[in-house]
């Protein structure tokens, strides 16, 4: 059971099920929650524990030993060192030299022993700080001014919950009293902040659910207060275990780098961090932890690449890292990535060819790849993606067709390849998307798409939007189009469009609010009076000339 102790908005749950079915956000929003998590086998975890590995200390070697034998006797030598009459006295003075060394080891080793029990008993006089470092190691917690070091500093002087070291609890504990610290690093959060002298422990939270800035506001418990962590705002734990499974703080000015002691968590199923100010790279080692199924950090100041090994995480769900400053390329592990469903890479500065093993995501339902600097073609292999949705690469680099197999994706519901940076996209509409009858949107105006709409395009009975403007399209407007009652917009004029014909009545007889709404095409005659597309005065067309330069 995984719910909030102490107030989630409405007992609601930022978590789902792998392979759960995902409702689709506007792309300027978060993916939306889902209720209930994964199940996962709960188990004892100790983040002291190495392994088992052997420690390998330096051996120091012993001297070569003198060898008699292999010394060759001269006659004509010197008598050998322990003949001669100054021996006894280099023999004296060698022992009592040994004799000096030997006291002084022993001193050494005294004093060493009495420094030694002074550090265990020091040690054992301060057992927080001996757990923490054995979770982070020596280094991090004596960096100055760290995360690590102020969570310890908090635990061990502030914390008036009084958490022992053998807690179970302890580690997820500093785990968070760390976050904070990692994510205040240059103001405080917008809300539920540590209580200053004269505040409560109570705040409300608020919490972000649209932009530019649409919150809604939640009664919670603020940080770093004499409360179980489970309680804090933004915090969601199992009712069972009080083991954290998930952290959702949306719009709440988190800033800093990423926090490093989430790798402390290892049942985190969800981190959720979008619209805030947090910077740097993203680590590879969140890969590691096993149960996470969603990563929303989204609207950051991210820079570098996507890790690889994020991709290689088999139990990730959802990733959200749109409107960011990654660059790099998409790796080809993606492919690895079997249970993904929703992947947000839009707005970024990402470069590079979308890898043809992402047909191999199967489960992939929501691929945003929209407004980056992606150039080469669309590979074949998207027609695989048999739990394809949402296909957004608009505003790339990209030249090529669309995949002539691509109507193999029988649950496309969106496709937008619209406003290519050179608009290279060309060739045929492939015959296969006519066989989509979920198709709600066909958008690929301002490229080079040649031939003609086919009259099957009657057959997309779900067509909402139609964009086909700014292309090099030929032939006549078929009158199927008519067919299609839920249109909405239909869009074939531009000045290198030679689509012809007339606009169907029955289009026309559904204009209105709740019809068919934006109607734009070469109706208006060019200074010879030739007219490309005649459009009946009810159907109250946007007319444009054939230049494609003047509509009204």
């Amino acid at each position: 059971v995984i719910a909030k102790n102490g107030g989630a908005p409405n007992g609601d749950s930022p978590l789902m099920k792998a392979g759960e079915d995902m409702k689709d956000p506007e792309p300027e929003q978060a993916p939306p929650k889902h209720e209930d998590g994964p199940d996962v086998e709960y188990g004892v975890f100790d983040p002291e524990d190495e392994g088992g590995l052997a420690v390998a200390l330096p051996v120091a070697e012993e001297e070569d030993p003198y060898i008699q034998s292999a010394v060759e006797y001269d006659p004509d030598a010197k008598p050998p060192i322990y003949r001669r009459r100054r021996f006894r006295l280099y023999a004296f003075l060698g022992f009592f030299a040994l004799v000096a060394v030997a006291v002084g080891a022993v001193i050494g080793i005294v004093l060493s022993g009495n420094s030694s029990s002074s550090d265990d008993a020091e040690a054992e006089e301060d057992p927080v700080r001996v757990r923490i470092e054995r979770l982070v190691g020596a280094e991090a917690l004596d960096d100055p001014g760290s995360p690590y070091e102020q969570a310890y500093l908090w635990m061990k002087y502030n914390d008036t919950l009084g958490v022992e070291p053998n807690d179970p609890n302890f580690v997820q504990r500093f785990a968070l009293v760390s976050f904070y610290y990692a994510t205040t690093v240059d103001e405080p959060w917008n809300t539920c902040n540590p209580p200053e002298d004269d505040e409560e422990d109570n705040c409300i939270y608020r919490h972000l659910v649209g932009l530019p800035s649409s919150y809604q506001d939640f009664p919670w418990i603020r940080w770093l207060t004499p409360t179980k962590e489970c309680e804090w705002a933004g915090i969601y734990c199992d009712d069972d275990s009080n083991q954290l499974r998930a952290i959702e703080l949306h719009g709440n000015n988190l800033n800093g780098e990423w926090p490093e002691s989430l790798k402390l968590l290892p049942f985190l199923q969800s981190i959720s961090l979008p619209w805030g100010s947090l910077s740097g790279p993203l680590p590879a080692d969140v890969a590691e932890l096993d149960h996470l199924v969603s990563i929303e950090a989204q609207y950051n100041d991210w820079t570098g690449p996507i890790p690889r090994e994020w991709f290689e995480s088999r139990q990730l769900v959802r990733l959200n890292l749109a409107g960011c400053k990654l660059s790099g390329t998409i790796p080809p592990s993606v492919g690895q990535a079997k249970d993904l469903r929703a992947l947000y890479l839009q707005s970024n500065d990402i470069t590079g060819q979308i890898p043809p093993e992402i047909g191999q995501a199967t489960n992939l339902a929501f691929l945003y790849l929209n407004k980056n600097a992606l150039t080469g073609t669309i590979p074949e292999t998207i027609s695989d993606m048999s739990s394809l949705e949402r296909f957004y690469v608009q505003k790339n680099d990209l030249n090529g067709t669309l995949p002539i197999k691509m109507g193999d994706c029988t649950n496309l519901l969106d496709i937008r390849v619209h406003q290519q940076l050179n608009g290279n996209l060309a060739g045929d509409i492939p015959e296969s998307l006519y066989t989509l009858e979920k198709l709600f949107r066909l958008d690929i105006r301002d490229n080079k798409f040649t031939g003609s709409l086919s009259s099957r395009v009657g057959d997309l009975e779900s067509l909402i939007e139609l964009r086909l403007a700014g292309n090099r399209m030929t032939g006549v407007l078929p009158s199927s189009v008519g067919d299609l009652l839920a249109l909405r917009t239909l869009d074939f004029q531009g000045a290198l469009m030679n689509i012809t014909g007339s606009i169907p009545t029955q289009m026309c007889e559904r204009r209105g609010a709740l019809g068919l709404q934006t109607l734009s095409a070469n109706c208006k005659a060019d200074a010879t009076g030739f007219l490309e597309v005649e459009c009946a005065e009810e159907c109250a067309c946007t007319c444009c000339d054939p230049e494609g330069m003047d509509c009204d």
